[in-house]
């Protein structure tokens, strides 16, 4: 290029440039070959350069990986103008590089073709991308993973995706869903149900959890889920629903087992008439079931579980039982205790009991954790016991006098008690007891058989 050409288009340029200075921030100025005839100071630092480094270069000399560029590289030769594009440029060596947006703008330089391109560092935006995309990978590997199923419906209720732990649990190894009907994993008897489930949580904007609701699937077989749904936004797609499922069918069973146990527990203490308590020493609070709160009058939610409130329910007189048995039995002197007394049901009567509890839990040391027990009405039991003690009493005072005292409900079983007193204390062999018959037709001295005992 002769000289005076040459000077001609630096002058040119530099007039351009005081025109627009405040336009021109990391730019360059490039003819129609790509040579770069101007940088400005900015763009020097950017790349980490000096300028005779970069000026009468050709632009593609800083691109660090041509062949991943090479439209814009065709953009230089077919004139292409306002194109936005990514570029990858050398910073001083091989080793180092950033990441920017290029905005390239056709000017006219002497009645000659060339480009104006102002640079934007874009290199935190570009990490984040690749951080982005990392962790969607990982996202997506943590999914692939998971122990719980996962699927993805758009609104329609159209199968986006599932990961490989749902097809196992809905059984659709051999079944291709993807794009079809969420209703396909489920039994047509109960798509309804779940279909209604669907249309409500689609319309949420916060997640809802439906724990342990039974699943009958498409093949008959039943599962319990616990199911959290939350509505997702992906991109500029319609809302989706993210749905994890949480297998609990062996948890709901050993439950359900327990729920059993617990009934049949129920029915043989009501059975039996007996009342359970649970004492949870560390926490300081008694369990009661429903037998033993209605021995004391009470229903079961009116009953205070503070362990310390056995004392407002115990006689006075008896309260010194069962402080030393409950002293006993926290302190380690014994594992168990078996003691009546008197208590207040809640209608101001006394009535006796029989409490007997066990220690079935310790800590390291040997101090009780968990202690349970029965609890039975016994005042009928009592009050029998006292009844009988009386009797004898009486029958001890009777016989110092010589006198026999005969009790019976009906007269014929006094007969026989006198006859078999009379045989067994008077030396009779035999005791036959009879009196007249006033009902007989025959002669007035006709006898009847009353009673008789012996040979």
């Amino acid at each position: 290029m002769p000289n005076k050409l040459k000077n001609n288009i630096y002058k040119s340029i530099n007039d351009f440039i005081n025109q627009h200075s405040q336009f021109l921030t990391n730019s360059i100025i490039l003819d129609k070959n790509g040579i770069i005839l101007y940088c400005t100071p900015k763009f020097l630092t950017l790349i980490g350069k000096k300028k005779r480094e970069v000026v009468n270069r050709n632009f593609t000399e800083l691109i660090l990986i041509k062949e991943n560029y090479q439209h814009i590289i065709n953009s230089i030769k077919d004139g292409s103008i306002g194109q936005i594009e990514k570029l990858e440029i050398e910073i001083g060596d091989k080793d180092a590089s950033f990441n920017a947006l290029i905005y390239s703008t056709e000017i006219s330089i002497l009645n000659n073709k060339h480009f104006l391109w102002n640079f934007t560092d874009i290199s935190y935006l570009i990490t984040i991308e690749k951080q982005i995309s990392q962790n969607a990978n990982l996202f997506r590997g943590i999914v692939e993973n998971c122990k719980d199923g996962i699927s993805l419906v758009n609104n329609e209720g159209i199968i986006q995706y599932v990961n490989p732990k749902f097809i196992e649990m809905f059984s659709m190894q051999n079944k291709s869903i993807i794009g079809r009907h969420f209703s396909v994993v489920f039994n047509s008897k109960y798509y309804l149900k779940e279909l209604e489930i669907f249309k409500r949580n689609i319309k949420k904007t916060k997640s809802s959890e439906d724990s342990k609701r039974k699943l009958t699937l498409w093949n008959g077989k039943e599962i319990y889920c616990q199911l959290i749904s939350e509505v997702v936004i992906i991109g500029f797609l319609p809302q989706q629903l993210m749905t994890t499922y949480r297998d609990v069918t062996s948890q709901y069973k050993v439950i359900e087992k327990l729920k059993d146990n617990e009934t049949r527990l129920e029915l043989a203490l009501k059975a039996s008439q007996l009342g359970m308590w649970d004492w949870d020493v560390r926490n300081n609070e008694i369990y009661f079931n429903t037998q033993w709160a209605a021995i004391l009058g009470y229903k079961v939610e009116e009953v205070d579980k503070k362990a310390d409130r056995w004392k407002n329910f115990v006689h006075p007189s008896d309260f010194d039982i069962v402080l030393n048995a409950v002293d006993d039995i926290l302190n380690g002197r014994t594992e168990k205790f078996n003691i009546n007394y008197r208590v207040k049901k809640k209608d101001g009567n006394w009535i006796w009991v029989s409490d007997i509890g066990k220690v079935v839990k310790q800590d390291s040391k040997g101090k009780p954790l968990r202690i349970t027990g029965t609890y039975k009405n016994i005042t009928e039991k009592i009050e029998y016991e006292n009844n009988l003690k009386d009797t004898n009493r009486s029958l001890e005072i009777l016989s110092l006098f010589n006198i026999a005292l005969l009790i019976a409900e009906k007269e014929e079983d006094l007969f026989e008690m006198i006859c078999n007193l009379l045989i067994t204390q008077g030396g009779y062999d035999l005791i036959w007891i009879g009196g007249i018959d006033s009902q007989s037709d025959e002669a007035e001295h006709s006898l009847k058989l009353i009673n008789s005992v012996g040979q």
